[in-house]
């Protein structure tokens, strides 16, 4: 899993559901984009929570998603894009 320009090292999988992890961290942006880093990251410790308890990931894979959602630079304003989503589409995409 990439969140942005930070590859938290976590393989992207399909859960119980038939959605990838890529495919549910990308359903949680807002449609005009992050406000803020603090929101993505919060979105993300949530979502991580739940999969946690749904055992679609383990606790190392918990604290590597969480630390890279923090590490990463999505919802960060960068030079160039203006958008403040910190890559092209602000999206976490999947490794």
């Amino acid at each position: 899993m990439v969140f942005g320009d930070f590859d938290t090292g976590v393989e992207n999988r399909v859960d119980e559901h038939g959605c990838s992890l890529a495919d549910l961290f990308a359903a949680l942006e807002p449609e005009s984009g992050w406000k803020n880093h603090g929101k993505f990251v919060s979105s993300a410790v949530k979502l991580v929570k739940r999969l946690l308890r749904e055992d679609t990931i383990n606790k190392q894979e918990a604290q590597a998603l969480r630390s890279g959602a923090a590490r990463s630079n999505v919802g960060k304003k960068t030079p160039g894009n203006g958008n403040g989503n910190g890559n092209d589409n602000g999206n976490g995409n999947g490794r």
